[in-house]
């Protein structure tokens, strides 16, 4: 049995001197949508986004991580669009998936934000 081709996907390059992008994830079942906003000088901070939901337990009320999003992915894992045309498959989404998870296990691990209870 042959394997399948891999499904490829491309996004165009912002184009110059545009401030704000409207970026449709393309990956389906996704559904994600939102405003990239260019800033000049920004660079890549390292850092994503987490989303956190309250956890009720018996020391308390703690803030879990349910989800985390890398820097320059969706939240699906999939690329953003950049300065130049960005062709990724779904092996880039994967592996960004599993990088977002390891990263969610470790902060739930923490109490979410490394804090323990929330006040």
């Amino acid at each position: 049995m042959s394997a399948g081709l891999a499904r490829v996907f491309t996004l165009d390059a912002i184009t110059e001197g545009v401030s704000k992008f409207l970026h449709v994830c393309p990956m389906p079942g996704c559904e994600h949508g939102f405003v990239i906003h260019r800033v000049e000088g920004e660079r890549d901070k390292g850092f994503g986004t987490v989303a956190f939901r309250p956890s009720f337990t018996e020391n308390g009320e703690r803030r879990r991580a349910v989800k985390v999003r890398l820097p320059g992915a969706c939240w699906c894992g999939a690329p953003l669009p950049r300065t130049h045309e960005v062709t990724f498959d779904e092996s880039v989404v994967q592996v960004n998936k599993d990088k977002a998870e390891r990263i969610r296990r470790e902060l739930d691990g923490s109490g979410g934000d490394g804090m323990g209870a929330v006040s």
